[in-house]
């Protein structure tokens, strides 16, 4: 846990808090995925048992102490579903929003459907986070399948879920890949609960896996398909645009607009990544190449046309590390907060003071227009 210092977001800094499981294993994987939102933080744990159920995967919930982010922290709570099975892999993805966690488990069997996925939707009790909790609704695809992978990538904002599956098979066509969209209901989160809208790509081909990333902001949706292959150009890339029609959510949808690389090369990654916050969107492409260098990756800014988001549409600029190298993998992650003027992007086999892969995140601030760099190291 990282808190912004008197003086900015600048040079090298260590962490104000770390947060660890109080149940820890050797091979839990905590922290495969993380999600802040106000003083709450909710990380995932891939490979973490929960009473009999072996590497079924946790999810932990952190509320900041009343005298601040510092120290060694563990968990307010632990999220557990009450259906977890071995091997469910419960906390590949998490997602936050205000008072709603939305945990994926995408190797999660439905009946005879294996790795079909699901996702859990746990709201904060009267009473707060706190000790082991189950969930209030399990989604799933009105049309899942074995295979389908549902919770491979999970987003969400306000009263809206978007759950990625990018091993599923739309119109026959193997693991192009689908995204669905749950609206909460009137009465709240509750109960086994089924889609309200599912979202593909209109130019969709097998293998794209659409899905493997999603954002929400607002009422527009961004997914991404690294595997796409835009232009002819074999797994380059591409990123989805959606945005809520005036009737609703509903029915299968087509995007409103098609994000691609202005310059694009076999096997970039655009996608592996996204991010979206009022009118800006974020996309990472893990394997780009600059020049000469080989792959050190790169994120793209996408800024809403005046016109809105329609069409087929390049980037307004892109974000690179400086003295990046081939293998970084600049853009693995990427988070964005318009309203702060802050985007972070990870770059996992990064190489800071020339150690082999320790990783490392990267700063940008605003203005969209000529973002500047400050390096956070993590180690």
């Amino acid at each position: 846990m990282f808190v912004k210092p008197p003086s900015g977001w600048s040079g090298n800094l260590t962490q104000s808090a770390k947060l660890t499981a109080s149940d820890v294993d050797t091979y839990d994987r905590f922290g495969r995925s993380v999600a802040i939102s106000g003083d709450t933080i909710v990380v995932g744990s891939l490979y973490g048992n929960t009473g009999s159920a072996w590497n079924s995967g946790a999810a932990y919930v952190f509320v900041k102490p009343p005298t601040g982010w510092s120290g060694n922290l563990t968990e307010n709570a632990k999220l557990v579903p009450t259906d977890i099975a071995d091997d469910d892999r419960f906390g590949y993805a998490v997602a936050i929003s205000g008072d709603t966690i939305v945990v994926g488990a995408p190797a999660a069997d439905l009946g005879t459907k294996v790795n079909a996925g699901a996702a859990y939707v746990f709201v904060k009790p009267v009473g707060g986070w706190s000790g082991d909790l189950d969930e209030n609704s399990k989604l799933t695809a009105s049309d899942s399948v074995s295979g389908d992978v549902f919770g491979y990538s999970v987003a969400i904002g306000g009263d809206t879920v978007v759950v990625g599956a990018q091993g599923a098979d739309p119109s026959g066509t193997a693991n192009a890949g689908a995204a669905y969209l749950f609206v909460k209901p009137g009465g709240g989160w509750s109960g086994n609960r089924n889609e309200n809208a599912k979202l593909i790509a209109s130019d969709k081909v097998a293998e794209d896996s659409f899905g493997w990333s999603v954002a929400i902001s607002g009422n527009t949706v961004v997914v991404g398909a690294p595997y796409a292959d835009p232009d002819g150009v074999d797994a380059a890339g591409a990123a989805y645009l959606f945005v809520k029609p005036g009737a609703g959510w509903s029915g299968t949808r087509t995007q409103d607009a098609k994000l691609t690389t202005s310059v694009k090369d076999s096997s970039d990654g655009f996608g592996w990544s996204v991010a979206i916050s009022g009118d800006t969107v974020m996309v990472g492409a893990l394997w780009y190449r600059l020049g000469e260098v080989l792959e050190p990756g790169a994120v793209f800014v996408f800024v809403k046309p005046s016109g809105g988001w329609s069409g087929n549409l390049t980037e307004n600029k892109r974000l690179v590390a400086s003295g990046g190298i081939s293998g970084d993998e600049f853009g693995n992650s990427v988070s964005i907060s318009e309203d702060a003027g802050v985007v972070v992007v990870g770059a996992v086999f990064a190489r800071p003071d020339g150690i082999s892969s320790t990783g490392a995140a990267y700063v940008f601030t605003q203005p969209v227009t000529r973002y500047l760099y400050l390096p956070l190291i993590l180690r």
